[in-house]
This record gives C-alpha cells, sequence and structure tokens, in this order.
C-alpha cells in the first residue's frame, strides 16, 4: 500500500514539473515573437534638415544634409530666392549652398510627399574700414569696397555735379595699404530737393568699358541695385535717393564707406552665352511678339531683342552676357507700356499687388528657363488682373 502510494506522489510532482516546464517555454516563446515583431515593424527614419536657417557670408559656402533618407536619389531640392546658388551631390542627401551676392530666399527638399525648408541670407562680409581724413568744406569722400579684380580700366563717379554727362568724370583712386578699396572727391552742388530731403549731390559709381572709354549711356558696368551697402550708419548719406535703388545721396560733408557686392557688368570678365526659354503669360494676345531686354551685350538696355516662338510653345532667344547682367521681358519693342508683372504680397501688411517684375540676373546656369504661365502670379500691363 505505501509502495503504491509512493509511486502516485511521485507521478503527480513529475506532472507539476513538466506543467512549469510547458508554462516557462509558452512565456518564452511569446516574448521572442514580440521581440522578432517589433523589429519587423521598427518605423522609418524621421526625414528631416539639419539646419533651418543658416547665414552665410558672399564667397561662403554650407552644406544643407536630408536626414532619414533611405533611397538614393530620391530627394528633390529647389531653391527660390537671389544672392545664391545650390548645388546637390550624387545621392541628393547634401546640398552646397554658395553665396554669390547680398541677398536670402528659401530652399526645399521634397521626399516622400513631405516637403522641408530651410530660410537662407547672405549678407556682406565683415570689412575693415580704412582710415580716411575728414573732407574739406563743400566736400565729401565716397569710399568703396569692390570685388577682387573688378577694377579693370578704372572706376568713376557721375552725378548731378558734371549733369550725369559722360564727360567729364570723377574717378577713384585706389587707397594705399587696403586691397579692393577706393575713394573719390566730390565737390558737393548747392544742394537739390528729393521728396523734402535737400541733397547737395546724387550719384553713381561705374566701372569703364576699356582704357580710356566712358560709361554708355544705359548705365551697363554701374553698381548693381540693391547690392550697395553703407557699411556705418551715416546721417549724412542714403542710399536710394531720387526714387532709385542703386543712387547715392550726400546731403553734407562726409566720409562715406559703401560695400559693392556686384556690378551689372565686368569689362574684363569674359562673357558667355545664355540659351533662354521663356513660357510667357497666359493672357499674352494672340500673334502678339515678345521682346527681351536687359544689361547684356546685344541690348545694352537700349535694344529689345524680338524672341521666337518655338513649337513647344516658349519664346527663346540667345544672348551674350554676364552672371551678373540682367534682363526683362515686355511686349512693347521701344517703350516700357506693356512689360511682364508678377503679384507681390507685401509680408507686414499680408497685401498683394501687381507690380512690374525686378530685373533677374542670368546667374551661371547658361541654360535658362523661366515660367510665367501661372495667371495668379505673372501678367503683362495690359492684361486684366484675374479676378480673385
Amino acid at each position: 500500500m505505501h509502495k503504491v502510494l509512493g509511486t502516485f506522489l511521485l507521478t503527480i510532482n513529475r506532472l507539476k514539473m513538466k506543467t512549469k516546464k510547458m508554462l516557462f517555454w509558452g512565456v518564452g516563446a511569446a516574448v521572442a515573437a514580440l521581440m522578432s515583431f517589433v523589429s519587423c515593424s521598427s518605423t522609418e527614419p524621421e526625414f528631416k534638415l539639419n539646419t533651418t536657417q543658416a547665414v552665410i557670408e558672399v564667397g561662403e559656402q554650407i552644406t544643407i544634409t536630408a536626414q532619414g533618407v533611405t533611397e538614393a536619389g530620391a530627394v528633390v531640392w529647389a531653391k527660390e530666392g537671389t544672392g545664391f546658388e545650390i548645388t546637390p551631390n550624387a545621392g541628393q542627401t547634401e546640398l552646397t549652398v554658395i553665396g554669390e551676392a547680398v541677398g536670402g530666399g528659401t530652399i526645399t527638399a521634397t521626399y516622400k510627399g513631405k516637403t522641408l525648408s530651410c530660410m537662407i541670407t547672405v549678407v556682406a562680409p565683415e570689412i575693415e574700414l580704412p582710415e580716411l581724413p575728414a573732407p574739406a568744406a563743400g566736400h565729401a569722400t565716397v569710399a568703396i569696397h569692390i570685388p577682387a579684380g573688378t577694377s579693370c580700366f578704372g572706376i568713376v563717379f557721375k552725378g548731378t555735379n558734371d549733369g550725369w554727362s559722360t564727360v567729364p568724370e570723377v574717378s577713384f583712386e585706389a587707397i594705399e595699404g587696403y586691397e579692393n578699396w577706393y575713394s573719390v572727391d566730390l565737390t558737393l552742388g548747392e544742394g537739390m530737393d528729393d521728396a523734402g530731403t535737400t541733397y547737395k549731390y546724387y550719384g553713381k559709381a561705374c566701372l569703364l568699358p576699356e582704357e580710356g572709354g566712358v560709361v554708355d549711356g544705359n548705365w551697363t558696368t554701374q553698381w548693381k541695385d540693391g547690392q550697395i551697402s553703407l557699411l556705418q550708419d551715416n546721417e549724412n548719406a542714403v542710399i536710394g535717393c531720387g526714387g532709385e535703388n542703386n543712387k547715392l545721396g550726400i546731403i553734407s560733408e562726409s566720409v562715406v564707406y559703401i560695400n559693392v557686392a556686384q556690378w551689372q557688368s565686368v569689362p574684363c570678365v569674359p562673357d558667355e552665352e545664355y540659351n533662354i526659354s521663356f513660357k510667357a503669360p497666359t493672357c499674352t494676345p494672340e500673334g502678339a511678339q515678345v521682346y527681351i531686354i536687359g544689361s547684356f551685350v546685344e541690348s545694352a538696355w537700349n535694344t529689345a531683342i524680338p524672341m521666337v516662338l518655338n513649337e513647344e510653345g516658349n519664346w527663346t532667344a540667345t544672348v551674350t552676357g554676364q552672371a551678373t547682367s540682367e534682363y526683362k521681358f515686355r511686349l512693347t519693342e521701344s517703350s516700357w507700356d506693356d512689360q511682364l508683372q508678377e503679384y507681390v504680397v507685401n509680408v507686414e501688411t499680408e497685401v498683394g499687388e501687381w507690380k512690374d517684375c525686378a530685373n533677374k540676373s542670368l546667374g551661371d546656369n547658361t541654360e535658362i528657363f523661366f515660367d510665367a504661365s501661372n495667371a495668379e502670379q505673372y501678367k503683362w500691363t495690359s492684361c486684366e488682373a484675374p479676378v480673385e
């Protein structure tokens, strides 16, 4: 009897141990399966840019990286703005941004339907100012810092004292001990009123086109609009008088320091051939002729070049110029009565209005395509504004 009871109890204990082992194995299998599921369903890396805003100097370059990209070549980069160029790498996960002139804009990166942006601001590099003596009574000194290698055949200052004529011209002289610095002494006039402010001199700096030459009447070698800036506060000097952003106005005796980030064109820099393709606004009248005009060689802001309509419906032209050369489109050959306009929204007031398009620069890409077919953004002066 005792032997039978012992055998029974031993059997019961073995069953308990077997049950515990089965339970342990079951829990272990469940944990392994869960870990396997988590591993297989891990989320894709987050698509993001290493920076959302960057400030660079003219002549400087930075790299923007698209992170979380798993497909080579799938990132689409784009830029909007002026003063900088972009170069994606072969895999398109990195982008080199090169500062070329004072300006700014936005870079976008699109990947798998998601678009991210980075704000770019291009500023003038910090420049050491030369120490210059105060000018004599009735005079002003204008000192300009210019891009290296652009002085070419000489720099002159033209303005109200010589009646804006091509001769005589007041020449800049190199400032000893300072690279790329030039200065000129100006004799101030009696005073000219402009919107309530009395200036004693209006003027602008220009490059001479050749040895012993004179500046042409269309100012194709002047300092570039929007690419000049005062390097220190000066209550006696203003850039932007007379209704033009490229004019310097002097109120009284002063030493004025200016940085010239770009010229409209540089005589000693070789010209390149640019192929331009333009998709005109949808409101372009049937049978109209589109013209391009600018600071490039064939036009010099004086001659409007007729463009040719190709089979794709784009207007084309080939011109010879420089990256800094500017251009505009219009429907009129000999006047500005009917030129390309764009709808511009004021950032502060959020109010939009139609304005004549600002001058466009040819840039470094010799194959240019300008699409103005968006009726909400572009039209000709003669077109009816789209209904909002």
